[in-house]
């Protein structure tokens, strides 16, 4: 398995990719994992390629077999049409390539949930 995730610091911090794959390797399946983030970054960010990223390069010019999205903490909840129209286009190219979609939603900040 070839798998991207996308997100912010939600995703590396706690080195979500590694961790993943970690499992995987536990139950003898086989697993690249790669990110693409940048702290606070939602998944319009990535999209557009701001913030120098590169998601959008990565995600055409690579095989993933399954592709893990992740936007901003607060984006359900302060954007929600932003994160749901980002989050289709994502869906749409991804589904195009023959990979699978995840998502993967954190939790509000508990001073603003």
């Amino acid at each position: 398995e070839d798998v991207l995730f996308i997100g912010n610091s939600y995703t590396f911090y706690w080195n979500l990719p590694q961790s993943v794959s970690a499992m995987a390797e536990s139950q003898n399946i086989s697993m690249r994992a790669r990110q693409s983030t940048a702290s606070s970054a939602n998944l319009a960010e990535h999209w557009k390629a701001e913030r120098q990223l590169q998601t959008m390069e990565r995600l055409r010019s690579q095989n993933f077999s399954r592709v893990v999205l992740q936007d901003h903490s607060l984006g359900a909840l302060e954007a929600p049409k932003r994160m749901m129209h980002y989050g289709q286009l994502f869906a749409s190219e991804i589904q195009k390539r023959g990979a699978k979609v995840y998502l993967f939603m954190t939790w509000a900040r508990a001073f603003n949930p």
